[in-house]
């Protein structure tokens, strides 16, 4: 709003004046009429804004006293009394002066609402206006324009005006926004059925994070990359901090997760700094030369445990599952056949709702059918009929129960951990003396070990797809199982004959 200076023509000063007084005066008065209620007792000089016309006040003049803080309320015009007829003589440079002294600025704070008015090109003080009360200061700023609430999600229909700060169309409660009860319950157990590496990644992520005091979940760009960073420091190879940053990134809130384009722009120059970094560390597949030793140490013993180990061996191999596959499996999922085992899978890692049914014929090697129906008839005998297959077996040859894995196993409930299977294989495979070639033995050795016996007896491309549930068209198996048993065995210097210098000297 401009600041609208005398000697313009038509312009009134609003002021509760009372009678005539210099300009010096009414100014020195004006801090103890604001103070002393000189609004009553007349000793004050109050400055309001300046109004070309006596009508109603427009919007534009409640703003300050709005924005001011304080409750303003509109009076209804009264008829209006004759006003003050005081007569004080024009005086020469009242108009400069009143320009130079700036009367046209504000009222101080706290003064009320004005009623009279004096001409500032007449002799008399002649007519009552509406004033307002504004801020001593400065002039009141002209109030900032709605803002607009637009998004990248934003779509309105033709005719439609755009939301703003002053018409949002939409007003949300607390009811929008926290869950009830039964959901937020939900929501804790989805998350705790997370895959147990996602949860591991963004433990040491969170851990991370409060040790640099910094916010973990939704974490910034500049977090994130350092975090990649700090693997990187680290050592460790390219495929683990990959799959580590990919599962915090996915980890964190739709429409707020980082920029992953620095990171990987660092981890392209890690790659080639350190040769040794690109090297994956691959499972040592157990086929069935070495599988059968382990079954068969596994039950010596005749006990529980050995049952159950030597089932979860056989069905690893020929169910070419991932560890937490076989430890998720139920009892209601599993039908044991006289020449087959039949699974329904709800889904796996490469067929999210996608339902299966798996046919897994017998063989005489593996007997299959027989361990499986060894190892769930003793479950029966425990009275076990519905849950997990594979469970905890105590030291005297019972099942856990609930209560018990309740105490110990507060996150899995009655199933195995994926871990437990990796320490089982380890166990037999050492029991048996059996030996690697230097690559590490784990549980995904019985999904290797299966897939690499199908890929070096002939087996096509889709048979490996089909039976191991990989993608379509994944070179996964190929590549990583098939081929470097093929290639271990290969020995293209065969067809060179060995040398002998004795037979070279008698020819």
């Amino acid at each position: 709003m401009e600041r609208i200076r005398p000697p313009y023509r038509g312009i009134r000063w609003l002021s509760r004046c009372q009678g005539p007084r210099t300009a010096d005066r009414g100014r020195q008065a004006s801090g103890r009429s604001a103070h002393r209620g000189g609004h009553r007792a007349g000793t004050g000089r109050a400055r309001y804004r300046l109004s070309s016309t006596p009508s109603t006040p427009r919007p534009e003049r409640l703003r300050p006293a709005l924005q001011a803080g304080r409750a303003w309320t509109r009076r209804p015009h009264a008829p209006r009394a004759p006003a003050l007829r005081r007569r004080r003589p024009h005086r020469p440079g009242d108009h400069a002066q009143n320009h130079d002294r700036g009367l046209s600025s504000a009222a101080e704070p706290g003064i009320a609402r004005g009623r009279r008015s004096i001409s500032m090109n007449e002799e008399y003080v002649d007519e009552i206006v509406d004033a307002e009360l504004v801020e001593d200061r400065e002039l009141a700023r002209a109030a900032p324009a709605p803002r607009l609430l637009v998004n990248q999600h934003t779509a309105l229909m033709p005719g439609e005006e755009i939301p703003t700060s002053d018409n949002p169309r939409t007003t949300y409660t607390e009811r929008d926004v926290y869950y009830n009860e039964a959901t937020a319950q939900a929501i804790k157990e989805a998350e705790a059925a997370e895959s147990p590496q996602r949860r591991t990644a963004m433990r040491l992520f969170e851990a991370w994070c409060a040790e640099q005091k910094q916010v973990a979940k939704p974490c910034t760009t500049k977090t994130y990359t350092e975090y990649g960073h700090h693997l990187m420091e680290r050592g460790l190879k390219v495929t683990t901090i990959q799959h580590y940053m990919s599962l915090i990134r996915t980890s964190m809130p739709a429409g707020k997760r980082p920029d992953p384009s620095v990171y990987l722009m660092l981890l392209r120059h890690y790659r080639k700094k350190n040769k040794r970094a690109l090297r994956r560390k691959e499972a040592f597949p157990i086929t069935l030369s070495y599988l059968v030793p382990m079954m068969k140490k596994a039950e010596a013993g005749d006990r529980p445990i050995g049952w159950r180990d030597s089932a979860m061996l056989a069905f690893g191999y020929r169910f070419l599952g991932r560890s937490i596959e076989d430890v998720d499996l139920d009892l209601e999922d599993v039908k044991i056949l006289d020449d087959m085992v039949t699974v329904w899978l709800a889904e796996d890692k490469t067929h999210k709702g996608e339902e299966q049914t798996l046919y897994l014929h017998d063989r005489e090697d593996l007997r299959l059918v027989f361990r499986m129906r060894r190892w769930v008839d003793y479950l029966a005998s425990q009275g076990i009929t519905t849950g997990p297959v594979f469970r905890e077996v105590k030291r005297n040859g019972t099942i856990a129960s609930s209560e018990t894995r309740a105490k110990t196993a507060t996150k899995r409930g009655d199933h195995l951990r994926p871990q437990t299977v990796n320490d089982r294989v380890k166990l037999w495979f050492a029991a048996a003396g059996l030996k690697t070639d230097g690559r590490p033995v784990s549980s995904h050795s019985l999904r290797a070990g299966g897939a690499t016996d199908l890929g070096m007896n002939g087996a096509t491309d889709e048979e490996l797809e089909e039976a191991g549930r990989w993608k379509k068209g994944s070179r996964i198996p190929r590549e990583r199982y098939v081929r470097p048993t093929k290639d271990a065995k290969a020995d293209p210097f065969k067809k060179v004959p060995t040398y002998n210098p004795e037979a070279q000297a008698q020819e």
